[in-house]
């Protein structure tokens, strides 16, 4: 029977075996350069024949030509012309809360029923009392856009009824 110094000795000889064993394949997995042993490729090999197809090509077109018309002229407000014009006109409580509440109905999904609350008609309130608010017109722009979508989807359903009733807004 070997003596527990003989056995100490296989088992530091052991662990520290298996210490540069754990390293070298650490080493290898995220470091493969460095051994100079580079990882094998895993060749593709087809069970079945290709399909045949035509090959797709973009669509030419003339190519565009850039011309180079000299100095623009800078287009904008100077310094003197922005100060001349002065602050944008304030929104009035009365319009903040139109276009609160016509928000709040167009969540809702309360664009044109009821007649008599609705989120077009609030829109068009704040139109009148301020003719170039930009939330009013960007709104009811984008309103417009949905409802023209929702009509070409309609007659795309041939559901004509409903899409001449998305006309008549």
């Amino acid at each position: 029977m070997p003596g527990t110094e003989n056995v100490n000795k296989q088992r530091n000889l052991g662990g520290a075996l298996g210490i540069v064993v754990l390293l070298f394949a650490l080493a290898y997995r995220f470091f493969p350069g460095i051994l100079h042993v580079e990882p094998q490729t895993q060749v593709q090999t087809s069970t079945t024949a290709p399909m045949a197809r035509k090959p797709w090509v973009a669509e030419q077109s003339a190519p565009l030509l850039i011309r180079d018309a000299g100095e623009q002229p800078i287009v904008g407000t100077t310094l003197a012309e922005a100060i001349a014009m002065g602050p944008p006109a304030p929104v009035t409580k009365e319009v903040a809360g139109l276009l609160k509440n016509a928000r709040k109905l167009e969540d809702d999904g309360k664009l044109f029923d009821p007649p008599d609350n609705n989120a077009v008609g609030l829109y068009r309130q704040v139109l009148e009392q301020d003719p170039n608010n930009p939330a009013a017109l960007d709104a009811l722009a984008r309103i417009g856009g949905a409802v023209r979508d929702w009509s070409l989807a309609a007659l795309e359903r041939g559901d004509e009824a409903e899409a001449q009733r998305y006309a008549g807004l």
